[in-house]
C-alpha cells in the first residue's frame, strides 16, 4: 500500500487556496481549487495524496481522468481537453464540484494512492537542446545522458522532436512532433542542431511508465491542464513515437539507486550530463538534501 500522506486539514487547505496562483493559466483548475479550499469533505479526499506529491496536481488529475474515462458525465462539459470548443465556461463548474467529488470519491481517492505526478512535456526539449550545444561548445566529446525522473521517457527522446523558435527550425526533417516556445533574448537563437554526441542515454525513475500501455498514457495526458488542447495531442504524439522505440529506464529511487550506479556504463573519458524537470520539488523536503547529494556524488566518480 502506497504511504498515505496525512498533512493537517489547514496547511492542506492554505495549498489549495493558493491554487490562483498554482495554476496560472487554467481557469477551470482555479475555480475547482477555490472550491476545496472552502470544504472540509474535499480536503479529506485531496489528503490521501500519496507523501511526497502534490496534491493539487493529483486532485486535479484524477478529476480530469474520472471526466475522460466518460466523456458523458455531466461535468465532462467544462474541460476543454474533452469537449474541445464546445467546452463551458468554468463558472458554473465550482457550484458543481463538490457534488461531483462526492459521487466519484472512491474512484477519486483510488487515483490519489496510486498515482505519481508524472508531467511529459515535449517543449522542454528546447531547453536541452540549449544545454547540450553550450557543452558541446564547451567539449566535443560524446557524453552520457541520465534523466531523473523520466516518466516515460519524452525527454530521453528530445533530439527526435522538431524545434520552432527564434524564426527557426531544428530537429529532423520528419520529426513526428513539431514544439514551439518563445524566445525572448535580443540575439537570434544558436545553432541548436549543433549539440554534444550523446554515446549513451537511460534514465531513473521510482515508477518508469509504460508508453505501450494505454491506461499509462492516458494518466499521463490527464496531468496536462484542461485548457491546453495543443499540449494534450502534442503528448499523445510523443507517447506513440516513444512507445515505439522505448528508451531504457531504470526503476528505483533516485536517493538510493545513484550511489550504486555503475559506473562502468558510462564510457571512459565521457562526460556525464545529468538532467531533471520538475522532479526535486516533488521530493519530500526531508530528503532533499540527500537527493541533492546523490547526484552531486556522481561527480565524484566522473566529470559531471
Amino acid at each position: 500500500m502506497p504511504e498515505r500522506a496525512t498533512p493537517e486539514l489547514g496547511a492542506l487547505r492554505a495549498r489549495f487556496a493558493a491554487g490562483d496562483r498554482w495554476f496560472n493559466d487554467s481557469p477551470l483548475y482555479q475555480t475547482l481549487t477555490a472550491v476545496v479550499a472552502r470544504e472540509d469533505s474535499l480536503l479529506e479526499i485531496a489528503s490521501h495524496a500519496r507523501a511526497g506529491q502534490q496534491p493539487l496536481n493529483l486532485m486535479m488529475a484524477a478529476t480530469h481522468r474520472i471526466v475522460a474515462r466518460d466523456p458523458a458525465l455531466p461535468f465532462a462539459r467544462f474541460f476543454p481537453t474533452i469537449m474541445g470548443g464546445d467546452a463551458e465556461p468554468p463558472a458554473a463548474a465550482g457550484a458543481e464540484y463538490r457534488g461531483f467529488c462526492e459521487e466519484h470519491r472512491d474512484a477519486l481517492i483510488e487515483l490519489l494512492e496510486t498515482r505519481l505526478v508524472q508531467t511529459n512535456e515535449p517543449a522542454r526539449a528546447t531547453a536541452i537542446r540549449y544545454a547540450l550545444h553550450e557543452v558541446g561548445r564547451r567539449s566535443g566529446a560524446p557524453v552520457t545522458f541520465l534523466e531523473i525522473g523520466p516518466s516515460a521517457g519524452i525527454q530521453l527522446r528530445f533530439d527526435r522532436w522538431g524545434l520552432r523558435t527564434g524564426g527557426r527550425r531544428f530537429g529532423p526533417v520528419d520529426a513526428p512532433l513539431t514544439v514551439e516556445t518563445e524566445w525572448r533574448a535580443a540575439e537570434p537563437p544558436p545553432d541548436l542542431d549543433a549539440i554534444v554526441p550523446i554515446g549513451d542515454r537511460f534514465g531513473v525513475d521510482l515508477h518508469p511508465v509504460d508508453a505501450t500501455d494505454p491506461e499509462e498514457r492516458r494518466w499521463l495526458q490527464a496531468l496536462v491542464w484542461p485548457e491546453h488542447v495543443d499540449r494534450y495531442t502534442q503528448l499523445g504524439h510523443a507517447l506513440d513515437a516513444v512507445a515505439a522505440d522505448p528508451p531504457e529506464i531504470i526503476s528505483g529511487d533516485a536517493v538510493e539507486l545513484l550511489p550504486r550506479l555503475d559506473v562502468e556504463r558510462i564510457a571512459a573519458g565521457a562526460e556525464l550530463v545529468v538532467f531533471h524537470s520538475m522532479v526535486r520539488i516533488h521530493v519530500p523536503p526531508e530528503r532533499r538534501a540527500a537527493f541533492d547529494g546523490a547526484i552531486a556524488g556522481l561527480g565524484a566518480r566522473r566529470r559531471l
